[in-house]
Protein backbone atom coordinates (compact mmCIF):
# COMPACT_ATOMS: atom_id res chain seq x y z
CA UNK A 1 0.00 0.00 0.00
CA UNK A 2 1.23 3.14 -1.09
CA UNK A 3 1.98 5.94 1.50
CA UNK A 4 -0.53 8.81 1.87
CA UNK A 5 0.71 12.19 -0.09
CA UNK A 6 1.79 14.57 1.95
CA UNK A 7 -0.42 17.18 3.32
CA UNK A 8 0.98 20.72 4.26
CA UNK A 9 -2.22 21.79 6.19
CA UNK A 10 -2.42 18.54 8.27
CA UNK A 11 1.38 18.82 8.99
CA UNK A 12 1.35 22.42 10.20
CA UNK A 13 -1.81 21.43 12.59
CA UNK A 14 -0.27 18.41 13.21
CA UNK A 15 3.19 19.48 14.09
CA UNK A 16 1.90 22.86 16.15
CA UNK A 17 -0.53 21.02 17.85
CA UNK A 18 3.17 18.56 18.86
CA UNK A 19 5.31 21.10 19.90
CA UNK A 20 2.48 23.13 22.01
CA UNK A 21 1.79 20.32 23.78
CA UNK A 22 3.13 19.66 27.68
CA UNK A 23 4.09 16.27 28.31
CA UNK A 24 0.92 16.47 31.08
CA UNK A 25 -1.27 16.82 27.67
CA UNK A 26 -2.20 20.65 28.58
CA UNK A 27 -1.66 22.64 25.85
CA UNK A 28 0.34 26.42 25.41
CA UNK A 29 -1.40 28.51 22.85
CA UNK A 30 1.47 30.51 22.49
CA UNK A 31 3.85 27.72 21.28
CA UNK A 32 1.04 26.42 18.97
CA UNK A 33 0.47 30.00 18.05
CA UNK A 34 4.26 31.01 17.19
CA UNK A 35 4.48 27.37 15.06
CA UNK A 36 2.15 28.58 13.10
CA UNK A 37 3.42 31.81 12.73
CA UNK A 38 7.05 30.63 11.98
CA UNK A 39 5.65 28.69 9.56
CA UNK A 40 3.82 31.41 7.88
CA UNK A 41 6.76 33.84 7.99
CA UNK A 42 8.98 31.56 6.02
CA UNK A 43 6.75 31.64 3.13
CA UNK A 44 4.43 28.67 4.11
CA UNK A 45 0.69 28.82 3.46
CA UNK A 46 -1.71 27.50 6.25
CA UNK A 47 -5.26 27.51 6.48
CA UNK A 48 -7.43 25.85 9.59
CA UNK A 49 -10.12 23.74 8.32
CA UNK A 50 -11.12 23.99 11.96
CA UNK A 51 -11.91 20.32 13.84
CA UNK A 52 -11.07 18.10 10.92
CA UNK A 53 -7.67 19.30 11.91
CA UNK A 54 -7.97 17.65 14.67
CA UNK A 55 -9.78 14.40 13.94
CA UNK A 56 -6.36 12.92 12.50
CA UNK A 57 -4.76 13.09 16.01
CA UNK A 58 -7.43 11.36 17.17
CA UNK A 59 -7.70 8.79 15.01
CA UNK A 60 -3.99 8.06 15.34
CA UNK A 61 -4.64 7.76 19.17
CA UNK A 62 -7.62 5.85 18.83
CA UNK A 63 -5.88 3.49 16.09
CA UNK A 64 -3.10 2.73 18.26
CA UNK A 65 -5.00 1.46 20.79
CA UNK A 66 -6.98 -0.77 18.48
CA UNK A 67 -3.75 -2.15 17.57
CA UNK A 68 -2.60 -3.24 20.73
CA UNK A 69 -5.72 -4.52 21.62
CA UNK A 70 -5.90 -6.62 18.57
CA UNK A 71 -2.15 -7.68 19.39
CA UNK A 72 -2.85 -9.01 22.88
CA UNK A 73 -6.70 -10.37 21.89
CA UNK A 74 -5.07 -13.43 20.77
CA UNK A 75 -5.60 -17.24 21.57
CA UNK A 76 -1.83 -16.63 23.13
CA UNK A 77 -1.70 -13.64 24.91
CA UNK A 78 1.33 -11.11 24.69
CA UNK A 79 4.26 -10.76 27.01
CA UNK A 80 1.89 -8.48 28.77
CA UNK A 81 -1.34 -9.88 29.17
CA UNK A 82 -2.42 -7.13 31.38
CA UNK A 83 -2.18 -4.51 28.46
CA UNK A 84 -5.51 -4.56 26.62
CA UNK A 85 -7.63 -3.39 29.93
CA UNK A 86 -5.01 -0.85 30.47
CA UNK A 87 -5.18 0.59 27.34
CA UNK A 88 -8.98 0.50 27.29
CA UNK A 89 -9.12 1.85 30.66
CA UNK A 90 -7.62 5.08 29.22
CA UNK A 91 -10.14 5.70 26.91
CA UNK A 92 -12.45 8.60 27.17
CA UNK A 93 -14.84 10.23 24.64
CA UNK A 94 -13.42 13.78 23.41
CA UNK A 95 -13.69 16.60 25.59
CA UNK A 96 -15.11 18.55 23.12
CA UNK A 97 -15.07 21.88 24.66
CA UNK A 98 -11.06 21.13 24.57
CA UNK A 99 -11.32 20.49 21.02
CA UNK A 100 -13.54 24.10 20.43
CA UNK A 101 -10.29 25.54 22.19
CA UNK A 102 -7.92 23.89 19.91
CA UNK A 103 -9.90 24.46 16.55
CA UNK A 104 -10.03 27.73 17.52
CA UNK A 105 -6.11 27.96 18.41
CA UNK A 106 -5.56 26.51 15.21
CA UNK A 107 -7.48 28.99 13.23
CA UNK A 108 -5.53 32.03 13.73
CA UNK A 109 -5.43 34.95 11.23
Amino acid sequence: MPPDPINARKDVAMFALVWGTREDGSVMADAMQGFIQGYRSAGGHYQSRGYVDLLGRERNRLAWIAHNVRRYNKEVAGPDPWLPAALLSSVQAPDLAELARLTALLDMP
